[in-house]
């Protein structure tokens, strides 16, 4: 794993290891990027009453409606919080999950953070390529994040 750990000086300053909280945005039609969740349960491990906030996203095209029935999406959630669970626990780390229908993952991911307490956003890349800095950079919604958060920001790339 490698982690990108991008932040903007409008941050604030403060400790990189010991978050309490961390927030982890899944896509719900991809695999749970288990590094990002690794990652954010090692740092949050470090502190009294540790968690992840599980944004588990599904993003809905602009020519259906929101409310779309979509096949096997209860299943998919259970599933990716079952094994972000499944990965936290061994440090300790509860998980929480929300689950939100988006046009617009960045905002979705943005509005969880300002929301919550969350210290970081932890965002995971591992279906990318062994290069994939450069790419998901020129992502626009990892762009997005990037630019609107106002938490630190850790890109994880997979092995």
């Amino acid at each position: 794993m490698s982690v990108a750990g991008l932040f903007t000086a409008n941050r604030p300053a403060g400790r990189e290891l010991g978050l309490r909280t961390s927030l982890v945005p899944v896509n719900t039609a991809k695999p749970l990027p288990v590094d990002a969740v690794e990652l954010a349960a090692r740092l949050a491990s470090e502190r009294r009453e540790p968690s992840i906030e599980l944004l588990a996203f599904t993003e809905i095209p602009l020519a259906e409606d929101m409310d779309v029935e979509l096949d096997d999406l209860d299943e998919a959630v259970h599933t990716l919080t079952a094994e972000a669970r499944a990965i936290a626990g061994r440090y300790g780390v509860t998980v929480h999950t929300r689950h939100v229908r988006t046009r617009d993952p960045a905002d979705a991911v943005l509005a969880a953070a300002a929301r919550t307490t969350v210290q970081a956003i932890v965002l995971g890349a591992s279906g990318l390529a062994a290069a994939a800095h450069r790419q998901s950079t020129d992502d626009l919604a990892v762009r997005q994040v990037l630019e609107g958060a106002e938490q630190r920001v850790y890109l994880v790339h997979g092995a």
